[in-house]
């Protein structure tokens, strides 16, 4: 693909821009949030892009009341994973090994 002027021209503004700030991204984004508020303090209006029923939603929900909290159990299930086994410090350096289980197996317990 050729080269096009207009993005020589554009990738030539960016460099510039990145350049006076030393390249480094936390400065650029600050110095473009610190242009966006001024621009809105002259009155400059920016197009959101939630869409209406959104932008509704987000309205009614930071006018509603809270909701009550759920006077229901928490579900646990029997199925639930096992957290991993610790691991402990062997004789020599370095080497780790699991420690036993502290939790009961499921199952028949008669052998």
């Amino acid at each position: 693909m050729k080269d096009d002027p207009i993005v020589q021209e554009v990738r030539a503004a960016r460099d510039r821009f990145a350049a006076e700030f030393g390249y480094d991204i936390d400065r650029m984004f600050a110095e473009i949030q610190r242009l966006q508020e001024l621009r809105k303090a002259q009155g400059v209006k920016y197009v959101s892009f939630a869409g209406k029923k959104r932008a509704a939603a987000v309205a009614a929900t930071a006018t509603a009341k809270p909701r009550r909290p759920s006077r229901r159990r928490p579900v646990v299930s029997a199925y639930a994973e096992a957290p991993a086994p610790a691991l402990t410090v062997g004789e020599k350096p370095g080497e780790y090994r699991t420690a036993p289980s502290r939790t009961p197996k499921r199952g028949n317990s008669r052998h």
